[in-house]
């Protein structure tokens, strides 16, 4: 949905018209009609869109790289993006936002396991094999360290 033809007057309308008619979700394009693709894309229209709905809302409009596509959804909050124009100056566009997310999620998940590891310690542990189990736990997580380990000093 654009914002309007040639002003965004009926914007707010249009929306909860969207929504009423049972729309499961709403994409946006937040330029008019008459602007076409002059201008930048006006996403305040997009967060207010989010404000508003109780549908997910797609937010489209001057995504043309990575870190277009992050500021859009950190700004908006909208719950997904639509890629138009961007693509076809990048068409590897999607794959570098998809890596993006995995390695988020990758990092994410690493963080998580080494948030969750568990230091226990009996008489018989040394130092070394702590810092093995912390390895294996926490192997791709630059600077991850388990509670006490740099502390722990065996007593014999």
């Amino acid at each position: 949905m654009r914002s309007g033809f040639d002003d965004t007057a009926l914007y707010q309308d249009n929306l909860m018209a969207v929504q009423e008619a049972g729309a499961s979700f709403v994409t946006i394009h937040p330029r008019t009609k008459r602007q076409a693709y002059t201008g930048r894309a006006d996403w305040s229209l997009i967060r207010l869109a989010k404000q508003l709905l109780r549908i997910p809302v797609v937010g489209n409009g001057d995504i043309v790289c990575v870190s277009s596509a992050l500021a859009m959804l950190q700004e908006t909050g909208c719950d997904g993006l639509m890629i138009g124009r961007g693509a076809v100056q990048d068409p590897l566009l999607f794959l570098r936002i998809r890596r993006h997310f995995a390695a988020q999620r990758s990092q994410a998940q690493r963080n998580t396991n080494c948030n969750q590891f568990q230091l226990h310690t009996s008489n018989t542990e040394s130092t070394a094999h702590l810092q093995q189990q912390q390895q294996q736990h926490c192997q791709v997580q630059p600077g991850c360290q388990l509670p006490g380990l740099a502390s722990y000093q065996r007593h014999g």
